[in-house]
């Protein structure tokens, strides 16, 4: 009697390749597909590491600006002052 009715919900072939696509992991045996997705959350903790060590970087860097821009202004005073001393 099913067999008469022509509006059955038939999915696409598209949606049955995605889903199929999304099961492989699970029905290979093969660990290409284990050791492929450990590499791409290792990439992604590598990328997100290096990020951060970008961001260190630059703050590492603006101190040492700020620190070598204070200690200019140190040689400075510290000349002005031996000169003042020793025209006095």
């Amino acid at each position: 009697m099913g067999l008469y009715f022509k509006n059955y919900n038939k999915p696409d072939f598209d949606y049955l390749v995605k889903e199929y696509i999304k099961a492989i992991p699970y029905l290979t045996i093969n660990e290409t597909y284990q050791i492929k997705d450990q590499l791409k959350k290792s990439v992604v903790e590598s990328n997100k590491r290096v990020g951060e060590l970008q961001r260190e970087n630059l703050m590492i860097r603006a101190k040492l600006d700020e620190v070598a821009r204070e200690t200019e202004e140190l040689k400075d005073l510290v000349k002005d002052f031996i000169t003042k001393r020793t025209t006095t």
